[in-house]
């Protein structure tokens, strides 16, 4: 029996990391390109859109999107996200405003283009039921940021 047992778990482990997969672009794609690739919403005025989504063994899921959108559609297309999001979850979480001086550094050198770090005139808004899910927005430069994860 510990030996079933044992080749059961080995087996088990072995396997997790077997269906990994990524997709990612680090080219600006249009909102029609993006839709046909990845995932997810994007608000009507998105463009230049670049993605980056990770999915393996064991539920593992990290997700992070930049899109531009026109100049004062930022706050709109960020409740647009959290409407979607919410919707597709069947599940109401809030997501309050953070500033961005009190969000923590992040940054990913595998994606130049995921620049969060160098937002000065924006917030952030992220889930508070422990799943994480995080928008930023960009004032300055009509940018938007969406990270989900598993």
């Amino acid at each position: 029996m510990k030996g079933f047992l044992l080749i059961f778990l080995c087996l088990a482990f072995a396997g997790c990391g077997l269906d990994e997969s990524t997709s990612r672009s680090d080219k600006p794609l249009s909102r029609d390109a993006a839709m046909k690739q990845i995932d997810g919403f994007f608000p009507k005025s998105a463009t230049n859109i670049y993605y980056y989504v990770h999915s393996g063994g064991m539920q593992e899921f990290q997700s992070f999107v930049r899109f531009a959108v026109d100049a004062g559609e930022e706050s709109n297309a960020v409740n647009e996200i959290i409407a979607d999001h919410t919707k597709s979850r069947g599940e109401y979480d809030s997501f309050p405003v953070v500033p961005i001086a009190n969000m923590m550094n992040w940054s990913e050198s595998q994606m130049p283009w995921w620049a969060v770090n160098s937002i000065t005139n924006g917030y952030s808004r992220g889930s508070t039921n422990g799943q994480p899910f995080y928008i930023w927005a960009d004032l300055s430069q009509h940018t938007i940021y969406v990270h989900a994860s598993d």
